[in-house]
């Protein structure tokens, strides 16, 4: 139920004011077509986007996108 069709469920602003956007859904649940191309327009800028299907997954997307947590120290 967000408030703009096919951004992100999950926004991250990190300290330099950059943003991090993952879609979450799950294990059975399909990208819509505004959030396909939402994920394209953050592809073709090199916006980071993730899918995240699980814990596990946002743990990969944060590492990926060089993000620490009290987990990884």
């Amino acid at each position: 139920m967000g408030s703009v069709s096919g951004v992100t469920d999950l926004v991250l602003i990190d300290e330099h004011s950059l943003a991090y956007f993952a879609e979450i859904k799950d294990v059975d649940g399909k990208l819509s077509d505004n959030q396909i191309a939402f994920r394209d327009f953050c592809r073709e800028r090199r916006y980071p986007w993730a899918l995240v299907r699980s814990v596990n997954d946002m743990a990969d997307a944060l590492r990926e996108w060089k993000i620490h947590t009290r987990e990884a120290r």
